[in-house]
């Protein structure tokens, strides 16, 4: 492979395991909607390759609330749309050590009835370390681990409700309340860590895997503390032309349950409620924890083009095949991506 197809590949690792894992709740019983960018997922050997800086954009679509595994549609808390412009870098430590940082600015835009809301600045930042180790075959293999800084805006307070009267389960109706907080942040420190591989077993075809774990290591200053993402992530290229690749991803991705430091709880009756985040609490010692686990299998189309031996972009489009939430949740639908990197 020459310098300008690892330059490609390393692009395409990080547009197709995403360079921002956003994700969002809805819950019932006055719960909220977080959107809450997780940071760098997939950081092993896309930032592997040589010195090199990298610009990428990306739009990500919440509109659908899921009960399970099914659309909702009669409860409609809004529309929310988050840009996210995002700035990274690697530098050559030694021939197998390479540093990396990622600074993202974003965008969040709430549209309800025809009022939108705008938040926008810094998100999360990323910084980490990467080892890189070729094998035979032309296989090559990095290994990362770093830290997401919580260097975003995050806030909870309200920015979306509605209210809605629902049939509960003795029969009996009840005015349940649904709000959203909308956050550039995810309000504490997390460690990240992840492995990712490329092998190309023909002149013109790639293929690369990826799994990259997000741990976060405190709470939130409203005492939430978000559950781990985990990301699967298989693709394959093929350069149809001279400078031109076409390919296919497709990824797996899990958030793991979120808990709260709070242990007590009201629900609409009169009870406090004090979890930002819940459709039903169990209380395990002095903690809760919410219904918040979600499981997305999502495919993706990806266009990469060399512009020169030095520099590439790529377009990157993806849809979710199946989702699952655990209780009400808002879910991402739709995200495109372009990005561009240079590399020396």
């Amino acid at each position: 492979m020459n310098r300008g197809s690892r330059g490609a590949f390393a692009l395409a690792v990080v547009m197709s395991s995403a360079l921002l894992m956003v994700s969002a709740e809805l819950s019932a019983h006055h719960g909220q909607v977080s959107v809450r960018p997780q940071g760098l997922n997939g950081a092993g050997s896309a930032r592997l390759i040589s010195d090199q800086l990298l610009m990428g954009y990306r739009l990500s679509l919440f509109s659908d609330t899921l009960r399970g595994a099914q659309s909702d549609r009669g409860l409609t808390l809004g529309e929310v749309s988050l840009h996210s412009l995002n700035l990274s870098g690697s530098l050559k430590l030694s021939p197998s050590v390479f540093a990396f940082a990622q600074l993202p600015l974003g965008l969040l835009s709430a549209t309800r009835h025809g009022s939108i809301q705008r938040r926008w600045g810094l998100q999360d930042a990323s910084v980490g370390l990467s080892y890189l180790r070729r094998g035979w075959g032309g296989l090559q293999m990095s290994f990362s681990a770093g830290l997401v800084a919580p260097t975003g805006e995050y806030t909870s307070s309200a920015a979306l409700q509605t209210t809605r009267l629902e049939l509960g389960e003795g029969g009996e109706f009840n005015l349940k309340q649904y709000s959203a907080r909308l956050s550039l942040g995810s309000g504490l420190w997390s460690a990240l860590t992840g492995v990712e591989l490329l092998i190309q077993p023909l002149q013109r075809l790639q293929l690369r895997g990826s799994l990259s774990l997000i741990l976060p290591l405190n709470e939130t200053s409203d005492q939430l503390s978000w559950g781990s993402d985990l990301s699967f992530g298989l693709a394959g290229l093929i350069d149809v032309i001279e400078r031109l690749g076409l390919g296919l991803g497709l990824s797996y991705q899990r958030h793991g349950q979120d808990s709260s430091s709070r242990s007590r709880a009201r629900d609409e009756s009169g009870a406090e409620m004090t979890s930002p985040a819940m459709t039903e609490l169990e209380t395990s010692g002095e903690r809760l924890t919410l219904k918040s686990t979600r499981d997305v299998i999502s495919a993706s189309l990806i266009i990469r083009a060399a512009l020169t031996e030095l520099m590439s972009c790529e377009l990157n489009a993806g849809y979710p095949l199946w989702r699952r939430v655990d209780g009400v949740q808002l879910a991402e639908g739709a995200q495109t991506g372009l990005s561009c990197q240079r590399v020396w």
